[in-house]
Protein backbone atom coordinates (compact mmCIF):
# COMPACT_ATOMS: atom_id res chain seq x y z
CA UNK A 1 0.00 0.00 0.00
CA UNK A 2 1.56 3.27 -0.94
CA UNK A 3 2.22 6.14 1.11
CA UNK A 4 -0.14 9.48 0.30
CA UNK A 5 0.41 12.83 2.00
CA UNK A 6 -1.92 15.49 1.78
CA UNK A 7 -1.64 19.45 2.57
CA UNK A 8 -3.51 21.75 4.52
CA UNK A 9 -6.08 22.03 1.55
CA UNK A 10 -6.39 18.85 1.05
CA UNK A 11 -4.41 18.42 -2.64
CA UNK A 12 -2.09 15.04 -2.17
CA UNK A 13 1.24 15.77 -2.31
CA UNK A 14 3.85 13.54 -4.25
CA UNK A 15 6.78 12.15 -2.18
CA UNK A 16 9.27 11.72 -5.32
CA UNK A 17 8.81 15.80 -6.03
CA UNK A 18 8.25 17.06 -2.44
CA UNK A 19 10.80 19.07 -0.94
CA UNK A 20 12.56 18.69 2.35
CA UNK A 21 11.14 20.73 4.16
CA UNK A 22 7.50 19.36 3.41
CA UNK A 23 8.26 15.88 4.29
CA UNK A 24 10.18 17.38 7.58
CA UNK A 25 7.06 18.95 8.28
CA UNK A 26 4.97 15.84 7.36
CA UNK A 27 6.95 13.21 9.27
CA UNK A 28 6.97 15.69 12.87
CA UNK A 29 3.14 15.96 12.39
CA UNK A 30 3.11 12.44 12.18
CA UNK A 31 5.18 11.97 15.18
CA UNK A 32 3.55 14.38 17.28
CA UNK A 33 0.04 12.84 16.86
CA UNK A 34 1.57 9.44 17.80
CA UNK A 35 2.87 10.24 20.70
CA UNK A 36 -0.42 12.14 21.93
CA UNK A 37 -2.14 8.60 21.02
CA UNK A 38 0.61 6.61 22.76
CA UNK A 39 -0.20 8.88 26.02
CA UNK A 40 -3.62 8.74 25.44
CA UNK A 41 -3.65 4.58 25.09
CA UNK A 42 -1.05 4.21 28.25
CA UNK A 43 -3.87 6.81 30.32
CA UNK A 44 -6.61 4.23 29.00
CA UNK A 45 -5.10 0.78 30.15
CA UNK A 46 -3.49 2.76 33.41
CA UNK A 47 -7.35 3.64 34.36
CA UNK A 48 -7.90 0.28 33.76
CA UNK A 49 -5.59 -0.78 35.79
CA UNK A 50 -6.71 0.63 38.52
CA UNK A 51 -10.15 -0.01 38.18
CA UNK A 52 -9.31 -3.81 37.68
CA UNK A 53 -7.08 -3.43 41.02
CA UNK A 54 -9.01 -1.51 43.11
CA UNK A 55 -6.17 0.88 43.68
CA UNK A 56 -8.31 3.50 44.76
CA UNK A 57 -5.23 5.82 45.73
CA UNK A 58 -3.88 6.29 42.57
CA UNK A 59 -4.41 8.71 39.64
CA UNK A 60 -4.01 7.42 35.55
CA UNK A 61 -1.88 10.81 35.86
CA UNK A 62 0.47 9.17 37.87
CA UNK A 63 0.87 6.31 35.52
CA UNK A 64 2.09 8.44 32.72
CA UNK A 65 4.78 7.30 31.00
CA UNK A 66 5.27 3.77 32.74
CA UNK A 67 5.08 1.00 30.30
CA UNK A 68 1.91 -1.02 29.93
CA UNK A 69 4.26 -4.19 30.96
CA UNK A 70 4.88 -2.05 34.33
CA UNK A 71 1.28 -1.07 35.30
CA UNK A 72 0.40 -3.12 37.20
CA UNK A 73 3.49 -3.39 39.43
CA UNK A 74 4.07 0.33 39.60
CA UNK A 75 0.23 0.82 40.81
CA UNK A 76 0.50 -1.50 44.05
CA UNK A 77 3.63 0.17 44.50
CA UNK A 78 2.03 3.92 43.96
CA UNK A 79 -1.21 2.44 45.91
CA UNK A 80 1.05 1.19 48.93
CA UNK A 81 2.79 4.54 48.89
CA UNK A 82 -0.08 6.36 49.20
CA UNK A 83 -1.66 4.40 51.76
CA UNK A 84 1.63 4.88 54.15
CA UNK A 85 1.19 8.39 53.52
CA UNK A 86 -2.36 8.34 54.31
CA UNK A 87 -1.12 6.34 57.74
CA UNK A 88 1.30 8.77 58.65
CA UNK A 89 -0.88 12.16 58.07
CA UNK A 90 -4.18 10.06 60.45
CA UNK A 91 -1.86 9.51 62.89
CA UNK A 92 -0.36 12.64 63.07
CA UNK A 93 -3.23 14.38 63.68
CA UNK A 94 -4.15 11.69 65.96
CA UNK A 95 -0.91 12.14 68.34
CA UNK A 96 -1.76 16.50 68.19
CA UNK A 97 -4.83 15.23 69.64
CA UNK A 98 -3.10 13.47 72.53
CA UNK A 99 -3.89 9.56 71.55
CA UNK A 100 -1.28 7.34 71.90
CA UNK A 101 -0.08 3.80 72.19
CA UNK A 102 -2.96 0.91 71.90
CA UNK A 103 -5.55 3.99 71.29
CA UNK A 104 -3.56 5.65 68.64
CA UNK A 105 -3.39 2.33 66.73
CA UNK A 106 -6.96 1.83 66.73
CA UNK A 107 -8.22 5.01 66.12
CA UNK A 108 -5.86 4.92 63.01
CA UNK A 109 -7.11 1.46 62.16
CA UNK A 110 -10.96 2.34 62.69
CA UNK A 111 -10.67 5.32 60.57
CA UNK A 112 -8.75 4.19 57.62
CA UNK A 113 -10.91 1.21 58.08
CA UNK A 114 -7.89 -1.54 58.13
CA UNK A 115 -6.55 -0.84 54.83
CA UNK A 116 -9.10 -3.95 53.95
CA UNK A 117 -12.32 -2.81 52.22
CA UNK A 118 -11.76 -1.41 48.67
CA UNK A 119 -12.45 2.06 47.94
CA UNK A 120 -10.57 3.57 50.81
CA UNK A 121 -11.64 1.88 53.73
CA UNK A 122 -15.66 2.75 53.31
CA UNK A 123 -17.95 -0.42 54.46
CA UNK A 124 -19.89 -1.26 51.10
CA UNK A 125 -22.47 -3.31 52.99
CA UNK A 126 -24.03 -0.41 54.83
CA UNK A 127 -24.19 -2.45 58.29
CA UNK A 128 -23.63 0.68 60.14
CA UNK A 129 -26.83 2.53 59.48
CA UNK A 130 -28.73 1.06 62.26
CA UNK A 131 -26.87 3.09 64.74
CA UNK A 132 -27.79 6.56 63.20
CA UNK A 133 -30.73 6.79 65.00
CA UNK A 134 -33.85 8.72 64.36
CA UNK A 135 -37.00 7.63 63.84
CA UNK A 136 -38.07 5.56 60.36
CA UNK A 137 -40.64 7.20 58.26
CA UNK A 138 -43.82 5.93 57.99
CA UNK A 139 -44.91 3.79 54.90
CA UNK A 140 -47.63 5.12 54.64
CA UNK A 141 -48.34 8.95 52.55
CA UNK A 142 -49.25 12.22 54.79
CA UNK A 143 -50.66 13.89 51.48
CA UNK A 144 -53.80 14.58 50.86
CA UNK A 145 -55.76 12.52 48.00
CA UNK A 146 -55.57 14.54 44.74
CA UNK A 147 -59.08 14.35 44.00
CA UNK A 148 -60.00 17.43 44.42
CA UNK A 149 -56.71 19.56 43.32
CA UNK A 150 -58.29 23.00 43.94
CA UNK A 151 -60.20 22.21 46.75
CA UNK A 152 -56.79 20.90 48.37
CA UNK A 153 -54.85 24.47 47.40
CA UNK A 154 -57.87 26.62 48.50
CA UNK A 155 -57.89 24.55 51.88
CA UNK A 156 -54.14 24.63 52.51
CA UNK A 157 -53.68 28.05 51.89
CA UNK A 158 -57.25 29.00 54.45
CA UNK A 159 -55.12 26.86 57.16
CA UNK A 160 -51.82 28.65 56.41
CA UNK A 161 -54.07 32.00 56.64
CA UNK A 162 -55.70 30.98 60.00
CA UNK A 163 -52.42 29.93 61.31
CA UNK A 164 -50.81 33.40 60.97
CA UNK A 165 -53.19 35.62 62.78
Amino acid sequence: MPITLVDENGNEIDIEKADGGTLRKKLEEALKENKTLSEENATFKAGTVIEEHGFSLVKPEELAGVPVSQLEAKGKELQEQHQAQREELVRSVFEERGLEGDDLDTAVKDLLGGGEAPGGGQDSDFTGFEDLGGSRPSRTPTAPPMTDALGNLTSHFEETAKRKK
